[in-house]
C-alpha cells in the first residue's frame, strides 16, 4: 500500500498487516495512528513524508523489521509508542 503525495492514511482501530504487506509513505504523504493500533507493521518512509502517533496510538513492527526514519522524515509522537 502506498500513501502518495497529499494523501493521508489514518488508523483509528486495530489494523494488522499480513504476509508481505507493507506501507510505503511517499514524499508529501502522511500516516497517522490516532488512538489505534498498527500490528505486524512493515513501514517504508521516504524523505518528505510524515508519521504521526497520537491519543495512545501504537505501532508494533513486524518480526525482523525495525522502525527507520531517514533524514527528511517528520516523526511526531504526540502520545503513543512505536515498538
Amino acid at each position: 500500500m502506498g500513501i502518495v503525495n497529499g494523501g493521508t492514511l489514518t488508523i483509528t482501530g486495530t489494523t494488522t498487516l499480513t504476509g508481505s504487506s507493507r506501507i510505503r509513505v511517499c514524499e508529501g504523504g502522511t500516516l497517522i495512528v490516532d488512538g489505534g493500533v498498527l500490528q505486524n507493521a512493515d513501514i517504508t518512509l521516504v524523505p518528505g513524508s510524515t508519521i504521526i502517533v497520537r491519543n495512545n496510538g501504537k505501532i508494533y513492527m513486524a518480526t525482523g523489521k525495525s522502525f527507520e526514519a531517514p533524514t527528511g522524515v517528520v516523526v511526531n509522537i504526540e502520545r503513543g509508542e512505536i515498538h
